[in-house]
């Protein structure tokens, strides 16, 4: 069965304890561009047994990991002490979140301690959980163009499983955006 590439939808949410699953919701949509998934890496070891026949013995897969990178828009929540809708992506690049109410909300890098996001990709009807994510980011400005947060996020290996969708709203990625949606259908 083909997979329609654009048709994809992530959420992502703070895990109070690694790798395990808060099961993110509708409300934690991400609006992307220039998404791309790994669903599996890693390396393969050579069982080298010595056999008393010709032929290969075989690879053990090792390290497995996931990869997920993408770009979001560097829009703010609209609203003075109201956390953007990328918040939760800094907090999973190493980055402490201090809220002050009605004033302001800021990112500070930590050394210790780091949140770590469970990701919930579907793309068309294959639901990938990407738990145990922690990654980086990178801010791509450049002169009359839209400014970017780009993400890496490297995850625990889960194995793909055909899930149905559902989520159809809630999204929170951009509020000010003038890409503003009344109910999310995910990534462009």
């Amino acid at each position: 069965m083909t997979q329609r590439w654009k048709n994809k939808i992530i959420l992502a949410a703070v895990e109070a304890t690694y790798g395990v699953d808060p099961a993110p919701a509708a409300a934690n949509g991400i609006l992307a561009v220039d998404v791309a998934l790994s669903p599996m890496e890693g390396t393969e070891r050579d069982r080298n047994l010595d056999t008393p026949y010709l032929g290969g013995t075989g690879m053990l897969p090792a390290e497995l990991h996931q990869r997920l990178t993408f770009k979001v828009e560097l829009v703010g929540s609209g609203t003075a002490g109201t956390v953007p809708g990328w918040g939760v992506l800094m907090r999973g690049c190493a980055c402490a979140e201090t809220i002050v109410a009605d004033t302001s909300v800021t990112y500070n890098p930590i050394s210790d301690n780091h949140e770590s996001l469970t990701f919930y990709v579907w793309i068309d009807g294959t639901q990938y959980v990407l738990g145990g994510s922690r990654g980086t980011c990178t801010i791509g400005w450049t002169a009359q163009n839209i400014p970017y947060l780009e993400f890496t996020f490297t995850a625990l290996y889960r194995r793909p499983a055909e899930v149905a969708r559902g989520i159809r709203q809630g999204h929170t990625a951009s509020r000010r955006s003038r890409h503003r949606m009344s109910g999310f259908r995910g990534c462009r």
